[in-house]
């Protein structure tokens, strides 16, 4: 069993399994001026941020998969949202030479996770949802990536567990 647990996707999944708890439950009725928080973008983010392009591809998929089997929406689109926002600041992070600094992560990880709520909303608007685009989406995407880079300090320790990251990269 322990070397089960030596995987980072089925960390990922554990992690994953616990986040999409306490977003269905307890954050569907704690909303900061009016927006359900996205959890789950930020924890992608931060895996992109901390391990990297190819490690934030993985955990946007998992974790974009994970709330996608709780919502009425296309299958594959939040896991398509979030791998590419976490691909993305990955990649951007791993241009600057500067270490893993506190401010910086933070940084990465609002932008990270306001890229992923808007590329979340804009191609649901593309294959078809419709409602999606609307003023108070500029609302909802810095709330929901304001508490991401709050909580990146636990975020941050959680993914380099999962993807054993000794180091920043």
């Amino acid at each position: 069993m322990r070397l089960l647990f030596q995987r980072p996707v089925l960390r990922l999944i554990v992690i994953a399994l616990v986040v999409v708890t306490v977003q269905s439950t307890l954050l569907t009725d704690m909303r900061p001026f009016g927006v359900v928080v996205d959890l789950l973008v930020g924890f992608a983010v931060v895996t992109g941020v901390c391990a990297g392009p190819e490690a934030g591809i993985l955990a946007g998929f998992v974790f974009g998969t994970a709330i996608d089997l709780l919502l009425t929406t296309p299958f594959g689109l939040s896991g398509l949202a979030y791998g590419l926002a976490a691909f993305l600041i990955g990649l951007l992070k791993s241009t600057i030479t500067v270490g893993q600094v506190w401010w910086l992560t933070a940084s990465l990880v609002f932008a990270g996770s306001a890229l992923g709520v808007a590329l979340y909303l804009v191609l649901g608007t593309l294959v078809g949802q419709e409602g999606w685009i609307r003023p108070a989406m500029i609302t909802e995407i810095v709330v929901s990536a304001a508490v991401a880079a709050l909580l990146s300090p636990l975020s941050v320790r959680t993914q380099r567990w999962a993807m054993r990251v000794e180091r920043d990269t």
